[in-house]
């Protein structure tokens, strides 16, 4: 005789399952011991086109094509996979079962539920056959105490559905993010998100093995702790996301919608903004005092807020460099207007970006090159400090590029007959060091880098100009010759006769470390 604790089992399933049948002759099967809903899921599988992957691209695609088409439903089959070959969930848009069968026949290793996002399950140490199929999820009871949330309608096809259909972050985080990327004019990026989801997703997977005593909260907060988890995401971002999703939901509904407010009213500052100095500026002019008093309910930091901010994986030293420039600015802002000075986060731009230009140079010649590079934009911009070297529409960036020399640079050799040639031996590997710099190597991208007032693109060229000199490098301990050589391979200006000022600018740049100094005047400017 059935109990009413398993024939409202029993419904649930038949629910779950789509059983086409009466659920009176469900309850007349269990007690024969037959489970009909069980052989309809079984069924169903099998009406189900098994595919098998039996090339290498096609073992290396598996289940992600149909997925990604929608068909979370597919079933494959991996034959001949080798011992200890691992297996991953990446790319998933539903969770699956993973199961391995040996040569004999026996089971020897099973996944059940796995999130999408997963690398490197191991399959066991026997040959045999890998079978992925939809996963068969039961809700887990009170080890899986992550708060869950159903995708409402305006998120459905933005967000990865995880475990059970849902999402373990608050729609309203996300619908904030979306907020933010179209005040400032950018595509929505998930990225960071999806890789806290599948985080989540894969605490509570583990949570369900019946030898874990932890529940997915707890098993969460040691992977963040750690680092045990095989989510490629960033494990200080990732222990900022965890912090600050945390704390959201502290905050009321009123009081996210008033939070929410402010971070527009910030965003606003960024619209159309391209360059780092652009973004330190605009950090100068917002007001981040309305967010205090939600930063202080949530609990959080300074630092736990400002860990959110982190280079790529992929970053160059020089983005690194400019990522961290700006944490420090925001330290010392006191979360009001103003609070920084934009020209000392210039200055720093372009020492980072000369030392990443000189590390392309030999050994011998880098102290050489590092003094001209930080003379000539002395000389040019202040190192940073002459607001009028920058923005300028009359010439390309604060290394002042005019338009004969980036013609120079970047136009094709021609003979006598004016008949190009192609270009020479010396741009060819100047254009491969800007594509190791991470700098397009194409006239009219690397023109809008530099119309964007970039550091490094504007360094860069400027070791471009000088690449063109027939002349060597002159030693760094000798001044005369440094300015010289300035003076007639860079600035090239005939109508300059007298160089007194400039020789006085040269030698105060020198005599201050590069630091900041007077802005002169002279007839036909001394820039």
């Amino acid at each position: 005789m059935l109990t009413n604790e398993t024939r409202r089992e029993l419904l649930n399933r038949a629910k779950a399952s789509g059983f086409p049948g009466s659920i009176t002759d469900v309850f007349q099967a269990a007690d024969q011991g037959i489970d009909l809903i069980e052989q309809h899921q079984m069924q169903q599988q099998q009406e189900q086109e098994m595919q098998v992957a039996n090339t290498p691209q096609e073992q290396e695609i598996g289940l992600r094509e149909q997925h990604a088409m929608g068909n979370t439903q597919a079933s494959m089959a991996f034959p001949d996979v080798q011992p200890n070959q691992s297996f991953n969930t990446v790319g998933m848009a539903a969770p699956i079962d993973i199961q391995k069968i040996d040569n004999q026949g026996h089971l020897v290793e099973s996944y059940k539920n796995v999130p999408p996002g997963i690398q490197d399950l191991p399959t066991g140490p026997s040959e045999g056959t890998i079978i992925e199929s939809p996963a068969s999820y039961q809700k887990g009871g009170a080890k899986d105490d992550i708060k869950k949330y159903e995708v409402p309608e305006d998120l459905v096809g933005k967000v990865n559905r995880g475990l059970d259909n849902t999402i373990n972050i608050n729609p309203r985080v996300y619908r904030a993010l979306e907020d933010i990327n179209s005040t400032i004019g950018e595509p929505n990026d998930y990225r960071n998100l999806v890789g806290y989801e599948q985080q989540l997703d894969y605490a509570r997977f583990l949570s369900t093995k019946k030898d874990e005593s932890r529940s997915a909260s707890e098993i969460q907060t040691q992977m963040i702790s750690d680092n045990s988890s095989k989510i490629t995401t960033s494990d200080i971002k990732t222990r900022a996301i965890d912090a600050t999703i945390k704390s959201v939901d502290k905050l009321t509904d009123k009081e996210f919608v008033n939070f929410n407010n402010e971070l527009q009213e910030i965003a606003k500052e960024f619209k159309g903004v391209k360059s780092m100095s652009g973004a330190m500026s605009s950090f100068y002019n917002a007001d981040l005092s309305g967010i205090e008093k939600y930063r202080n309910k949530m609990g959080l930091s300074r630092k736990e807020v400002l860990n959110l901010i982190q280079p790529s994986e992929t970053a160059n030293i020089f983005e690194k460099g400019k990522i961290a420039t700006i944490k420090k600015g925001l330290k010392l802002k006191k979360w009001q207007k103003g609070g920084f000075n934009t020209a000392n986060v210039r200055r720093n731009e372009l020492k980072d970006a000369i030392n990443l230009v000189v590390s392309k140079e030999p050994k011998e010649t880098q102290e050489n090159m590092k003094e001209l590079l930080l003379q000539t934009n002395y000389l040019e911009n202040t190192m940073g400090y002459n607001p009028k070297a920058y923005g300028r529409k009359y010439t390309n960036s604060q290394a002042s590029i005019d338009k004969i020399m980036f013609k120079d640079l970047f136009s094709q050799r021609v003979d006598s007959l004016g008949k190009p040639q192609g270009f020479s031996t010396t741009q060819k590997k100047y254009f491969k060091r800007l594509e190791d710099l991470g700098l397009p190597s194409d006239s009219t991208s690397f023109k809008r880098e530099l119309r964007s007032d970039n550091p490094l693109a504007a360094v860069a060229a400027m070791r471009m100009v000088y690449g063109r000199s027939p002349y060597p490098l002159p030693d760094k301990n000798k001044p005369d010759k440094i300015f010289n050589y300035y003076d007639t391979q860079y600035r090239k200006n005939v109508k300059i006769k007298d160089k007194t000022l400039s020789k006085e600018r040269f030698t105060e740049g020198r005599n201050t470390d590069f630091k900041r100094g007077g802005i002169r005047k002279c007839k036909y400017g001394c820039w």
